[in-house]
């Protein structure tokens, strides 16, 4: 079967799918300015008369293991 097409429709076909293309850009959900924070949490704890090293082995490592 031996199956050619011409220039023309050939130039025809790029033409309407690149219309069609253009009309269904604004249903694409893509951001053009991406939010620029990254999810996070934040911990606030606080103990009285201890040190750092007390509260990184009590605190620090139970949250971070």
């Amino acid at each position: 079967m031996n199956f050619k097409l011409s220039t023309f429709s050939t130039l025809i076909a790029f033409i309407c799918l690149s219309i069609v293309g253009a009309c269904l850009i604004p249903l694409i959900s893509v951001q053009l300015a991406p939010t620029k924070t990254l999810p996070s949490i934040h911990v606030n704890y606080s103990w009285r008369d201890a040190s750092a090293k007390v509260i990184e082995q009590e605190v620090t490592s139970k949250l971070e293991g």
